[in-house]
């Protein structure tokens, strides 16, 4: 199993879009390997509470989650 731990990121886009572009990384070798992943990212950043640069990250890697689910379910992963 692969663990993805959020980073704390400000509000500057570039810090949030290298940061994402980590997640995708991370998201598409554990994806190749057929390994399960659980990205982990703070309650209050997916409610906007801490930012928009860290609500902007946790919205994307919930949206990531949803898309790599889907395709491993398409795939057959269990």
């Amino acid at each position: 199993m692969s663990v993805y731990w959020a980073a704390e990121v400000g509000d500057d886009w570039d810090d949030v879009a290298a940061e994402m572009e980590r997640v995708f990384r991370f998201a598409r070798e554990a994806a190749t390997k057929e390994r399960s992943v659980v990205f982990v990212v703070n309650a209050d950043d997916l409610l906007g509470r801490r930012g928009a640069g860290s609500a902007m990250l946790a919205t994307g890697i919930l949206s990531a989650t949803r898309t790599l689910a889907l395709e491993g379910w398409r795939k057959g992963w269990t």
